[in-house]
């Protein structure tokens, strides 16, 4: 049955053939896992914000709310036996249970959804406190703290519905019932709208987080760095998959270009950071801090980027004092570092700049344009690749052949490594 299963997903088969597949009970999960690695290579993301909900317009919400809670009557047979007044008292509790409903159940369903700070990795964190500088929420302490007043403004509307159903019931006449009911619905409305700033925050961060196409913080990763315009862009082109997945971040319109690639049946990633600049960290923008953030936190391999020709607008000196600070600053000492001299196309500029790389031992000189020495840096990075291999699940230290990479869910196909 697992064979047919794959079959049918390889010809493209409907949704209801998909659904109707089965695969043995033993050891299932691990089965699907194994369908989907088959088909495509890759592993679906694992960005912990995926899941985040598509928040309702809250204004829309609570009118909604309202006008259905205030037509609300117990069913009729819930009647039967009972007095007016019973039925009026049991009325007026199912109307402040249905408002309750409509407000906090959603709210809560969608609270649940949003991961605890704690629970995120620090380049997660990073990513998240970057988002909401630039959704302009810098009002709140931290992303822990918006969740946490929209989880008070929940439980305040649950227990003061819930303490006004119980007054309802120890009400004496139905006149009083009907006047709790009321201004339990006005306190709760005036609540939630005093609150509508909140809702939409939180709407806000949702919608841009659970957008983003954040590096899976579980993969061993290349990491192309340099300064801006060296051409990282191109270089994770050539050398990753064929339609490289492009990501856009709230703080910045720069998109960063992330890319797929496979050794030994193991997937990596390999990404092009913003372009830094030499400055003070205190000077640095939102941009420049997120390729920070993927030095210093994410498990990678840097490839360092130098423009011979200068066309970036930074001097190779100033380049060379740029890789010098981020070496000094952001890595550790045992971080794997491969620099690379690029646009070598211009064969006298290497010449005329030689005497800057004392300090730059073994460096690749690669030309996109020529695709020349795009091999020797392939064969660096995997080297170092490896390494990750051999300490996170044990391999052996073995020649790593290439292996053809297939589409995955969320990419297109990956070239050979």
């Amino acid at each position: 049955m697992l064979t047919n299963t794959v079959n049918v997903l390889k010809r493209g088969g409907s949704h209801l053939a998909r659904k109707l597949c089965t695969v043995p009970e033993k050891g299932t999960e691990q089965d699907v896992k194994s369908i989907w690695e088959d088909l495509y290579g890759l592993k679906p993301s694992r960005s912990p914000f995926r899941r985040l909900p598509s928040i309702k317009p809250p204004e829309k919400l609570l009118k909604k709310a309202l006008k259905v809670a205030e037509v609300q009557e117990i069913p009729k047979r819930r009647k039967r036996h009972k007095t007016y007044k019973d039925v009026h008292r049991l009325n007026e509790r199912h109307k402040i249970m249905t408002l309750r409903s409509m407000l906090v159940e959603p709210l809560d369903r969608d609270l649940k959804l949003f991961p605890k700070e704690q629970s995120l990795h620090e380049f997660e964190r990073t990513v998240v406190q970057l988002c909401m500088n630039a959704e302009n929420l810098k009002k709140y302490e931290c992303y822990d703290d918006l969740l946490e007043r929209a989880s008070e403004l929940q439980r305040r509307l649950h227990n003061h519905a819930k303490l006004q159903q119980e007054a309802v019931q120890n009400a004496s006449t139905r006149l009083d019932m009907t006047r709790i009911r009321q201004e339990t619905f006005l306190s709760m409305k005036n609540s939630y709208a005093n609150s509508l700033r909140l809702l939409l925050d939180l709407q806000s961060i949702s919608g841009t987080l659970r957008r983003l196409q954040i590096p899976d913080v579980k993969l061993p990763t290349v990491l192309i760095s340099g300064a801006p315009n060296v051409g990282k862009s191109s270089l994770v082109k050539k050398l990753s998959t064929a339609t490289p997945e492009v990501s856009s971040y709230p703080f910045t319109t720069r998109q960063i270009i992330m890319g797929y690639f496979r050794i030994q049946n193991s997937t990596f990633q390999m990404m092009d950071t913003p372009g830094l600049l030499k400055r003070p960290l205190s000077e640095r923008n939102d941009i420049e801090k997120l390729a920070i953030a993927s030095l210093q936190h994410l498990q990678s391999v840097i490839v360092y980027v130098i423009d011979l020709t200068e066309d970036c607008g930074m001097s190779v000196e100033d380049q060379l004092e740029l890789r010098r600070d981020m070496k000094e600053q952001f890595l550790k000492p045992e971080q794997p570092w491969i620099d690379v001299l690029s646009k070598n196309d211009l064969k006298a500029s290497y010449k005329k700049t030689g005497l800057y790389f004392k300090d730059v031992r073994s460096p690749t000189l690669i030309s996109v344009l020529e695709e020349s020495g795009l091999k020797s840096l392939k064969a660096k990075f995997t080297d170092e690749l490896v390494k990750f291999l051999t300490v996170d699940v044990g391999l052996s230290g073995e020649a790593v052949e290439a292996v053809e990479c297939k589409p995955t869910l969320a990419e297109s196909e990956a070239k050979d490594i």
